[in-house]
């Protein structure tokens, strides 16, 4: 075991573990606990989502997947712990176990709807992306409907999120939704899946401006992966990149 505490802000691994009928101690995936246990420390979000299933069966799907989520925790309780609040994570940690909290990625896959995000916040969902890459009736999505921003529902939506205590997420949102989301947020704004556009010209990243709006939003410093071009020489371009900012 190394001596770092690491905090990774996304992974899809309870959809992954629900069909491929993996285990969450070790599986062929992103993250597991056997690789988590290296470290001093490991706080995870696990987002759940799909893209799999018709739209009118987001809802079923989601609830299946927390289902497994909490199958998973208890399985091993003595590595695993769910958390809600930084304290929790300290805790957890101290006691030697990885601190696990719950996003929601894509608000379509509770329906839009707010009765719903109040069943999502019973079970402790702390960030919600508006939209995957589909639109809704939020807002448009980095990839449908680019230009559209935020709805007068979206912004009914953003305001129900923050009074129940859950980070406004704009990763895969459009930069119309993303500049509504940081000009109407009350508290901090959250990317927990979002590269830099000026690194990796995608219109799935952010902007240099973007960046400094959440970090201005509440002092929230981004969670950001690393996107590498499928060419010669972009490893060296990134690293040299890097070494100029």
């Amino acid at each position: 075991m190394n001596d770092l505490h690491v905090f990774d802000a996304h992974a899809d691994t309870i959809s992954y573990l629900r069909y491929a009928k993996q285990d969450l101690r070790h599986s062929p995936g992103h993250w597991d606990l056997d690789r988590a246990g290296e470290f001093a420390g490991f706080g995870q979000i696990f987002a759940l989502w799909a893209d799999w299933v018709p739209r009118d069966a987001l809802w079923a799907e989601c609830q299946g997947q927390y289902e497994t989520y909490l199958t998973m925790l208890a399985r091993y309780p003595e590595r695993i712990r769910h958390c809600r609040t930084a304290r929790d994570a300290e805790d957890a940690w101290r006691a030697g176990k990885a601190a696990a909290f719950l996003s929601v990625e894509g608000a379509e896959m509770l329906d839009c709807d707010i009765a719903k995000l109040d069943i999502a916040a019973d079970w402790s969902v702390r960030a919600l992306n508006l939209t995957w890459n589909f639109a809704n009736e939020l807002s448009g999505s980095n990839a449908e409907r680019p230009e559209q921003g935020l709805s007068a529902r979206g912004r009914e939506f953003l305001r129900a999120m923050e009074e129940r205590g859950i980070l406004p997420d704009v990763s895969h949102l459009s930069d119309a939704g993303t500049w509504d989301v940081l000009r109407w947020a009350r508290g901090p704004v959250i990317a927990s899946h979002s590269n830099a556009r000026a690194l990796c010209p995608h219109r799935r990243n952010l902007t240099d401006d973007m960046f400094r709006a959440i970090r201005d939003s509440g002092e929230t410093c981004p969670t950001i992966e690393v996107l590498i071009p499928d060419e010669p020489g972009a490893l060296g371009r990134l690293f040299s990149e890097l070494g100029e900012a």
